[in-house]
């Protein structure tokens, strides 16, 4: 009979065979995806993959919105409470 630590490394070495073995797949599986690709012309926007987005945060947006004692807002997110129950149009920035 085999000690509970001798099942533990057996584990883990299984483990370490699945890891590479699915490694090795994703490698084969990829390259034969951009082979395709590459053999009919086709992007990743072709099979419908959307583009990355782009990271927004730390840009600032330009103010659209603007009141008599200058405090701004761009649009997006919470309405500030200078603006809540007011006209926007008649604080839009010109």
């Amino acid at each position: 009979m085999h000690s509970y630590q001798h099942y533990q490394d057996e584990i883990a070495q299984l483990q370490r065979l699945a890891d590479t073995a699915r490694h090795q797949e994703i490698t084969s599986a990829r390259d034969t995806i951009f082979a395709i690709m590459r053999q009919y012309g086709l992007s990743a926007a072709d099979l419908g993959v959307p583009a990355p987005r782009r990271a927004t945060s730390g840009q600032r947006l330009a103010p659209k919105y603007r009141n008599t004692t200058g405090d701004t807002w761009c649009g997006l997110g919470r309405m500030p409470k200078w603006l809540v129950g007011k006209n926007c149009a008649d604080y839009l920035v010109k």
